[in-house]
This record gives C-alpha cells, structure tokens and sequence, in this order.
C-alpha cells in the first residue's frame, strides 16, 4: 500500500474480494468491529478514515484511542462534535493533489460503476442511495 500502509477495508462479504484485489485486508462492518480489528492488528490501528457516514464514528475513536486518529470525508455532521478531522477538498487540497498524481501515474484509477446522463439525474440519485455500489456514479454534463 502507499506509504507502507496495512489497510484494512470493511466491506459486505460479497465484496471481500474486490477488497483484497485492491490490496486490503477485509473484514465485515457492523457489531464486533473492533473484535476482528484487534484479530487482525494486534499490535492496534494507527488511523481510520470514514467513508460512508453509516454513524461509525464513536467505534473508530474508541478503536484508535483518540479522535486525534480517526478522519472522515462524509460525516459532516458529527466530525467537529466528536473532535474528528473533516477532510474535503476545502481544508485539504494537498490529499486531492496527491490524488491526482497518484491517478497520472497509473497507482488509483477511480471505479465508475454507472454514468448517466444529465436528463438522467432522478435515476443517477435514485441508483447511488442504494447504498451497494463498488463505485462512483458518475453524470456526465
């Protein structure tokens, strides 16, 4: 992983494999987090990014032992209260810069499971609030 990093994803078990593809090690969300956690890094988890904004973030404070370690980028609402970082692309231009030259140099290609188009919006919202997508849903103007 970059930076010598171990990633642990959670995923459905449907999608341990693409995890594992991507170079992360899986492990299920929900009750007993930080059970398979602690399995799977005894030695403790040094960071934890939120993605999903499915209310994780008290269990990955209590995980990594500080909110000093756990980021979001879709928990607006709770981030500042709990004492998390929010990243976006306001506060943290550098990580999309990074990004994008990671992508140049062919280390993150972004996953598009849809695209719509523009008159298609009502369906492109209707698809990802789902919640089941493997990647982005994309619209094209």
């Amino acid at each position: 992983m970059a930076h010598g990093a171990t990633v642990i994803g959670t995923a459905s078990k449907r999608n341990h494999a693409f995890l594992t593809s991507l170079g992360a090690t899986p492990t299920t969300y929900g009750p007993g987090l930080a059970h398979r956690l602690a399995a799977l890094a005894p030695t403790g988890i040094d960071l934890a990014l939120d993605t999903a904004a499915s209310g994780s973030l008290p269990d990955l404070i209590a995980i990594t032992g500080t909110p000093t370690r756990v980021a979001t980028v879709a928990d607006h609402a709770n981030a500042s209260r709990l004492g998390t970082h929010l990243a976006n692309a306001e506060n943290a231009p550098t990580l999309l810069a990074e990004a994008a030259t990671l992508g140049r140099q062919g280390h993150y290609t972004p996953r598009v499971e849809r695209t719509y188009r523009l008159d298609e919006m009502r369906d492109a919202h209707a698809y990802g609030e789902r919640g089941r997508t493997r990647g982005k849903v994309v619209v094209r103007v």
